[in-house]
Formats: structure tokens, sequence, C-alpha cells
């Protein structure tokens, strides 16, 4: 990216009057912008400014600004102790920026210091399911859940953010499920459907995704670059969870490595989660659990019990 463009996506000296940049550097980058930090006037607080690319040529100004403005709007909309809490979006700057909570971390970025124990990811997952549990219920799917795209702060509090990729669950005419296409998210994380020619449901596709991150935080592998018959490794999966299924919920290492030493990660899931996992993990999105059904399995209520809830 050229430096000029860099510098279009800084935060100005002064947004709106009310925050001031904490240092002119950005101190990360992603797909549709750039964080820098910025502290609020009124109370001394520090906060994360994401300054939007600058408008391509040949995208019309009203499509840039509608696109911007749709997903502050839903951003905005999501009042969740597990989702980022967003507060204004800045448009009369060189680029927009969306001004929100400020977490130094993702989980990603916190799973490759090594410090979070066993709990404390299972934790993050019981946060995350919550957050997705919620933002289903008010009529959204995420469609690009990733370790990436969760914040931790210093005491292993989870929040979710980016939801530039999010889409209608339902038709609000008629009340019918969305049917979506596509892969929008990562592609490591996107459920099977998400790679072939026919439309597909996004909250299915958000369960297979939250059990991917789980099995990430857990293993630090991301096990295939897509969920297709294309990769060897995701077809020994399906065997591999047809063995899983024949004897409950107890992993053989020794059965994985029969299957390729790819499948080592598989040895490494908690005995507890793996049944669930399995299911989040079905082929067939139509056999994935429903949000009663995660929150109703023996793992999961004891996660309710031994997890902090944030207010």
């Amino acid at each position: 990216m050229g430096a000029q463009v860099m510098q279009q996506m800084k935060p100005p000296m002064v947004l709106e009057g009310i925050y001031e940049p904490l240092d002119r550097d950005i101190i990360g980058t992603g797909a549709d912008g750039t964080i820098s930090l910025v502290r609020r006037v009124t109370d001394d607080r520090t906060l994360a400014a994401k300054c939007f690319r600058p408008r391509p040529t040949a995208v019309p100004e009203d499509e840039y600004y509608s696109s911007i403005r749709s997903e502050h709007w839903l951003s905005s909309r999501l009042q969740h102790p597990n989702i980022i809490q967003v507060f204004d979006l800045i448009e009369g700057t060189r680029s927009p920026c969306e001004i929100m909570e400020y977490f130094p971390m993702n989980l990603r970025q916190v799973l490759h210091t090594g410090t979070l124990s066993l709990g404390q990811i299972d934790c993050i997952f019981y946060d995350m399911l919550l957050a997705v549990a919620y933002m289903h219920s008010m009529g959204y799917a995420h469609r690009d859940l990733k370790p990436g795209n969760i914040m931790i702060d210093k005491h292993g509090w989870a929040k979710l953010i980016d939801f530039g990729t999010a889409s209608a669950i339902h038709d609000p005419l008629n009340g019918k499920a969305i049917r979506i296409h596509g892969v929008w998210g990562s592609s490591e994380y996107s459920a099977p459907e998400c790679h072939g020619e026919s439309t597909f449901e996004g909250m299915p596709a958000d369960i297979w995704s939250l059990a991917m991150v789980y099995i990430f935080a857990v293993t630090t592998e991301e096990p295939w670059t897509s969920a297709t018959n294309r990769s060897s490794v995701f077809s020994r999966w399906v065997k591999w969870r047809t063995i899983l299924k024949a004897h409950g919920s107890h992993v053989d290492a020794v059965a994985a490595n029969s299957l390729g030493t790819e499948l080592n990660f598989v040895s490494h899931l908690p005995k507890d989660s793996v049944e669930l996992i399995l299911r989040m993990t079905e082929e067939d999105p139509n056999l994935r659990p429903t949000w009663q059904g995660i929150f109703t399995t023996p793992w999961i209520r004891n996660l309710s019990r031994s997890c902090t809830v944030h207010d």
C-alpha cells in the first residue's frame, strides 16, 4: 500500500472535536482499513479508530458510503457484553473513521503468546457462543468468524468484532430464511456449503465456523485451507468423524495417526468437547445443532456455571 494512501487512512488531528489521536502510527491493518488509537476528550478514555480505505475510483460514492454506514448501523445496534461497543462514525475526514472500544490483542495473537489455559480457551469459546447466538437472535449472521475477529483483554474477556460481511437471516417481509452464496470470510473457517455453487443459510455456517475457531484455539492449527473434497486432510476428517461417532466421545490418537499425521490435532481436543464439536462440524448444515441444542449439552452447561458472565 502506498504511503499516500496510508496517510489518508490515518485519523485526522481532531475528529469532530471529540477524539484526538494518541499516536500518529497505525497499530493495525485489515482488509477494509487501518486501526489507530485516539483519546476521547470528554473522559480521557483510550479508544480505537478504524479508518476505512479511501473509495476506489471504480466504486460510486453512494455505494461506498452506504456500505460503511450499513456496517456501522449494525455494529451500533448490537449491544452485548461480548460484542465490541461502537460509539461513532466520523465521515468528515479524508476517509471515514469508526470509533470503538480498544482491545490490544486478538485471539490469534494471544494464543501465540502461549499464556491461555484450556479453561480460559473454553470460556472464550463460551463467550463467542453467547455473542453469536445474540447476533442471530437479532436477525444477522456474522459470516467471518475467525480468531482475528475475536478481541481479548488482559482478563481473558472476549469480544466479537468486524460486521462488514454480516447478512440478514430472515426476510423481514415474509419471515423466510434468506439463502446466501459464496465464501465471504476466511476459507479455513468457512463451512463446506460456502465453497459450493448452491445457496445456503448463514446461521448453520456460523455454527461451523465457531467449532473451527475452537479447534484452532486448542491446537493452534488450522487443519485445512478449505473444507472441500479437494483437501486430503478434510477428507480424512470426514472419516475420522465417522470413527468418533462409532466410539462416542473417546479420542483414539492411534486411530487418528492411522488416517494421517495431519489429524494429530484431533487427539488434543478435550474429551468433553468432542461430541458437540462433531455435531457443529456436520457436513450437512441441517444436521448441525440449534442454539437450544448447543446450550443444553453437558459441556456447555458446565461452562455456563464455571465461566464468568460479563455485564
